[in-house]
């Protein structure tokens, strides 16, 4: 089944629920484009909030020709 997958990255200080950035990445940014950075098997994977490792905020800022807040923790969020 294909879903029309919308994704959000958002950063919150260390120890902080409190999110101080939103950003909405490109439409470069797809679930296929995803897979392979946050090691999902299926489609059904992305739907969820992960939080970033450096090498994944790396690639998603390759992917997605932006840059990100280095000094927050930034989390992937997915929905439909």
């Amino acid at each position: 089944m294909k879903y029309e997958l919308k994704y959000e990255i958002h950063g919150a200080p260390e120890n902080s629920d409190l999110a101080v950035f939103e950003t909405n990445p490109p439409s470069t940014v797809t679930t296929e484009a995803l897979m392979p950075i946050m090691g999902w098997q299926s489609e059904e994977d992305a739907v969820s909030t992960y939080l970033l490792s450096a090498e994944q905020t790396k690639a998603i800022e390759s992917l997605a020709a932006i840059e990100l807040p280095k000094d927050l923790e930034l989390y992937l969020s997915c929905y439909a």
